[in-house]
């Protein structure tokens, strides 16, 4: 069976459909993976992950305010994933509960993971209505300007 290239669709009900960025491009990420080695791969641009600042390229017709070219803060409660860290004694502690009872408490890591989807052989996110916290007017990160298309 032949692979679906999606050209152009209409998400349904509550749900958007927003560009990918991420930290770094593939060719970023693999220069600095080069550069820094094993170090890189403990800080959270490691995972390449996407950016929470994405701009909306499609709305299901039950999402209201959000239109086709805002900027959106992306909240990813509902994406997180809480890894423990069990091989790492050294962040463990003794910590006391609720109760006066002493108890090992571990560190965990949290790491998100939106949904995306193909589009145009681009990747998109997949996202609800619930996901976005606020939508951008205007804002600069850098040298970058974000401004949305109201």
């Amino acid at each position: 069976m032949e692979e679906l290239n999606v050209k152009k669709i209409q998400p349904r009900a509550n749900t958007i459909v927003t560009t990918a960025e991420k930290f770094y491009t593939e060719e970023e990420f693999k220069a600095l993976d080069k550069k820094v080695g094993l170090v890189f791969k403990d800080t959270a641009h490691a995972k390449n992950l996407h950016k929470l600042v994405q701009k909306v390229i499609a709305v299901g017709p039950v999402v209201h305010d959000i239109k086709v070219g805002d900027y959106i803060k992306i909240n990813p409660l509902y994406y997180l994933d809480r890894k423990l860290v069990r091989d790492r004694d050294s962040l463990q502690r003794d910590v006391l509960d609720v109760t006066g009872t002493r108890v090992k408490e571990s560190y965990s890591e949290l790491d998100y993971k939106l949904p995306t989807i193909k589009l145009n052989e681009e990747e998109c996110l997949l996202l609800f209505d619930r996901d976005v916290d606020y939508i951008i007017l205007e804002a600069t990160e850098g040298n970058k300007i974000y401004k949305s298309e109201r």
